[in-house]
């Protein structure tokens, strides 16, 4: 029996809630407007609510107006159009902005000083141009090799498809790269491509698990050790 050899080569970001996330401030203007009409919901329920049918909306399977209307079926609130109309303008004029991790900065830092590729692969509604412009606002675009977008490849981080994907685009081999995430889905998907995985959420049962990003460079040095 040969022992797994690994040196890689390659990390494959996920990118809402492991590169950026949302929280209570950047999600208030919505909550107020739902306050104001009498419905009290905290961030943590509205980021569950609106993760239940994201996949769907990711797929194709359900537009973007029937993601947000399911959100609010989520909470059994009862809408008409004019309603529905006020909620629309308020969530897509403040759901977009994000919050960037503390650390990330310096983890991609030194990621690239160790020659390794670092790649963003995202579940997303919006184009690559979009989340290029977005990570040089936010100054990592330099480190980024690749960002592979589901709406421009039409597959999902539950499919092994988007991994390999992204393997032909860094010229490497599944055992070369590893996959940073925070859910089941794309820990499975990721397996089924042949990739380790870790989990900044302990639930999504990664390979690895990590409590701070910063620890994937331990990670790295601990599977480079095993060649």
């Amino acid at each position: 029996m040969t022992t797994q050899k690994y040196m890689i080569k390659a990390i494959i970001f996920d990118a809402g809630d492991v590169v950026y996330y949302r929280d209570k401030e950047t999600l208030k203007p919505i909550l107020d407007f739902l306050k104001k009409n009498d419905f009290d919901i905290s961030a943590e329920q509205f980021l569950k609510a609106y993760d239940e049918h994201i996949l769907e909306a990711y797929k194709g399977n359900i537009s973007k107006d029937e993601h947000v209307k399911k959100i609010l079926e989520f909470f059994k609130i009862k809408f008409d159009d004019k309603f529905f109309n006020k909620y629309t303008k308020v969530f897509r004029r403040n759901f977009g902005y994000t919050k960037i991790k503390k650390n990330i900065h310096s983890v991609f830092k030194k990621i690239k000083s160790l020659g390794i590729k670092i790649c963003i692969l995202t579940d997303t509604l919006t184009t690559e141009e979009s989340k290029w412009k977005w990570f040089k606002k936010i100054d990592v675009a330099q480190f980024i090799d690749a960002i592979i977008c589901s709406s421009a490849t039409g597959h999902t981080k539950d499919e092994k498809e988007a991994y390999i994907i992204a393997l032909k685009k860094l010229n490497v081999k599944s055992n070369e790269a590893i996959f940073v995430g925070h859910k089941k889905y794309e820990m499975k998907g990721a397996k089924l491509a042949g990739i380790k995985s870790v989990s900044i959420e302990k639930n999504a049962k990664g390979d690895y698990y990590v409590d701070d990003i910063s620890k994937i460079l331990n990670i790295i040095k601990n599977l480079n050790l095993k060649t």
